[in-house]
């Protein structure tokens, strides 16, 4: 992924901690991996290095739109409240 893919992916992480409800413990580095582990089916996020190390750019594209898609309807869901 590029630098500025990783830039929006965290944003959209921290969008999502912003229009939480009800907070959770899980760190935004938790809570990367798990969108990470859904969206993109990837499950060696283990180990040292970068969260986003062996992603590609294609899969950056596809990880961030199912986050801004998660965003949308937590938003969706906040207005209602």
């Amino acid at each position: 992924m590029t630098a500025s893919q990783q830039n929006m992916a965290w944003r959209c992480i921290y969008r999502l901690i912003e229009l939480d409800p009800e907070p959770s413990k899980a760190q935004p580095g938790e809570r990367m991996i798990g969108a990470i582990k859904k969206i993109l089916g990837e499950t060696t996020m283990t180990g040292k290095g970068s969260i986003f190390e062996r992603i590609h750019f294609d899969e950056g594209i596809k990880l961030i739109e199912g986050l801004k898609r998660y965003v949308r309807n937590a938003e969706r869901k906040a207005a209602k409240r």
